[in-house]
This record gives structure tokens, C-alpha cells and sequence, in this order.
């Protein structure tokens, strides 16, 4: 596994009636106990682009990934359905 890397995990759930199986896309990225309290502050006050700005500047190498993460993460957050479902 480890940490700061990309990394995915096939999954499939044996409890829907087609074993429905997805993907799983994620990076986990260690937080400094400071960087957490930046981090809550952020998403407490749904500041999102001072959240994107934060964390990107922190780790440039990641800053488009995490900019496109987090803009989807507030469409959803805003009741904005973001789906990037393949067409059958």
C-alpha cells in the first residue's frame, strides 16, 4: 500500500443482485497534526478553493490532481451530481 502513491483496489460487492464491481481510485497523504487543523478549518467553512490552494501548494508534484479531486468533491457537496459512469 503505502502512503503518497497512487494506488487502486478492485472491489465487488456480493450483496447487489449483479455483483456490481468497481474501480477504486485513492491516495492516501500523510497530515501533519497543523496541516489537519488547516485542512478541518477548510472544509468546516466549505472553503474550498483556500482547501485546493493549501494542499496543492503543499505538494505541487499533486497540485492538478488534487485541484480536479477536490472541485468534484464540492460538486458533490453542493448536490451536484458528478458520475463518471461508463456508457453501456
Amino acid at each position: 500500500m503505502g502512503s503518497s502513491v497512487p494506488n487502486l483496489i478492485l472491489k465487488t460487492d456480493y450483496a447487489t443482485p449483479a455483483d456490481e464491481t468497481v474501480l477504486e481510485f485513492h491516495m492516501d497523504i500523510p497530515l501533519s497534526p497543523e496541516e489537519t487543523a488547516r485542512v478541518r478549518q477548510f472544509l468546516a467553512g466549505n472553503n474550498w478553493k483556500a482547501l485546493k490552494d493549501y494542499v496543492g501548494n503543499s505538494r505541487p508534484q499533486l497540485r492538478s490532481l488534487i485541484s480536479e479531486w477536490i472541485d468534484k468533491t464540492e460538486d458533490r457537496k453542493l448536490g451536484k451530481i458528478v458520475s463518471l459512469k461508463a456508457k453501456a
